[in-house]
């Protein structure tokens, strides 16, 4: 794509976007929500019109209606909320897009994804989950050369996030060009080859899967009755650190101070357990960090106001 932009009217969607995606790569669009993620993929999907700039995808001239036709007959698509005709089958769904598509791959991946139980029952009756597969099995039953895939593991449980993660993995190395749209890096260190990060309708920057962590951060807290040290968790891969101190009073112990230490940290769990262990620990928590938490350490004040442009 070269200067793609969309606008709103007023309102920027997307701005200025320009790069390439390889043959065989595993591309990933990260950004925080709102950052114009959906718009770009909509763009590229030809379901809106850019504003300026040019995009081909497969060597197909999005501006030219015929040309997005044929495109679409030959890549897959996974938008982040599938819908489906509820009163449809699923066998019902799947033979209406091989009449469109062909169909090379849907029986191994029905069972693969075991919603090969459900196809005799109206979609209504599926679950978010099952609905989300049902949307994967769609985009690659032809067996496309490039998949766009926007936030492709939303509504997924951990176990099959890690299932469709492994699938994604054997599609790379069967040489499928994956488009990987997410606000999550946990996702983007999993798959991705390179990952273009957007914010505010800019790409700031670009990084190779060597740059990225190892895992996506993890926000961290736990409380401790030991005293803290105030760069005790300013470690490599260990940012953002706060703690707060708190009195309490019992009438066995007389007076004693918590200390509560939140940070971001986006290195190995061995090593994080290994800087925990020299504490009573009270209380821990660990989730996902926001990816803004990490593009703020990653750029700081380099973000600017204005979309980052300036990185």
């Amino acid at each position: 794509m070269d200067n793609l932009t969309k606008y709103y009217g007023d309102d920027r969607g997307i701005e200025g976007l320009t790069f390439t995606v390889e043959p065989g790569e595993v591309f990933g669009l990260l950004g925080p929500e709102g950052a114009g993620k959906t718009t770009t993929v909509r763009t590229l999907m030809g379901l809106q019109a850019p504003s300026r700039g040019q995009a081909s995808v497969l060597e197909y001239d999005i501006g030219h209606r015929r040309e997005r036709t044929a495109m679409k007959q030959d890549i897959g698509y996974l938008p982040s909320e599938p819908s489906f005709d509820e009163s449809l089958t699923g066998n019902q769904l799947l033979a209406y897009h091989a009449s469109l598509k062909d169909d090379e791959r849907s029986e191994q991946l029905l069972e693969q994804f075991a919603l090969d139980s459900q196809l005799d029952k109206s979609i209504r009756t599926y679950t978010s989950e099952q609905r989300r597969l049902l949307a994967t099995v769609v985009a690659f039953m032809h067996d496309p050369e490039l998949v766009i895939l926007d936030e492709p593991t939303v509504g997924l449980d951990p176990s099959t996030q890690e299932q469709l993660w492994t699938f994604l993995d054997a599609e790379r190395q069967r040489g499928t060009t994956l488009f990987v749209v997410s606000c999550s890096l946990t996702t983007a260190c999993i798959l991705c080859d390179r990952v273009g990060i957007l914010r505010n309708g800019h790409l700031i920057d670009f990084r190779a899967s060597r740059q990225l962590p190892d895992r996506g951060p993890r926000i961290v807290r736990f409380v401790t009755s030991d005293p803290v040290a105030p760069d005790a968790f300013s470690f490599e891969h260990g940012y953002s650190v706060e703690t707060e101190h708190t009195d309490r009073r019992s009438s066995d112990e007389g007076r004693t101070t918590r200390t509560t230490v939140r940070f971001v940290y986006a290195g190995t769990y061995e090593t994080l357990l290994e800087a925990l262990s020299s504490y009573t620990i009270c209380d821990l928590t660990i989730e996902e960090a926001p990816l803004q938490e990490l593009l703020a350490h990653w750029y700081g004040t380099r973000l600017g106001k204005g979309g980052g442009v300036d990185v």
